[in-house]
């Protein structure tokens, strides 16, 4: 993608992710195909804030957790009432947090094959994008040849 492109959508799109990663991601979106962006720019992604009052408001029922796809922690939250209250103050202080990593991995696995689970910190993610920049430059250069369905997330081929 061109350098000017690439820009803007980070520009629109910088709350929803975490700040450290964008200098990388920055990188790895230069590397894909110009026919990436209008895909790219359907994703609908989690705004950390709305995150967070539904964590305030429903966090000891695991809802918080379930739209972040934690299914496992949200369904401990739920038959446990948060944990008695520790998970919910846990989230209400990390959820920010956790919510621009889940947009990240979605972003990432929006145009990649190798996927990465929800759930993981954003240096984990940060981290597996880097290792995996060149297979994912090839990758993401191949997907549009190949005929991917972005908005199912399904590939074609």
């Amino acid at each position: 993608m061109e350098s000017k492109v690439v820009e803007t959508f980070l520009a629109k799109q910088k709350k929803f992710f975490p700040q450290e990663s964008l200098k990388s991601l920055r990188s790895v979106l230069l590397g894909l195909p110009d026919e990436a962006l209008p895909c790219l720019e359907q994703l609908e992604f989690h705004s950390p804030n709305k995150i967070l009052l539904i964590s305030l408001l429903f966090g000891s029922l695991g809802i918080d957790r379930f739209l972040l796809s934690d299914k496992g922690v949200g369904l401990l939250k739920m038959f446990t009432c948060g944990c008695l209250g520790i998970l919910t103050v846990y989230d209400w202080i990390n959820i920010r947090k956790m919510a621009r990593a889940y947009n990240l991995v979605k972003l990432y696995n929006s145009f990649s094959r190798e996927k990465i689970p929800f759930g993981r910190s954003p240096k984990q993610v940060m981290d597996s994008i880097v290792a995996n920049r060149k297979a994912l430059m090839a990758a993401g250069k191949g997907l549009w040849e190949a005929g991917k369905d972005f908005q199912s997330g399904m590939y074609l081929d």
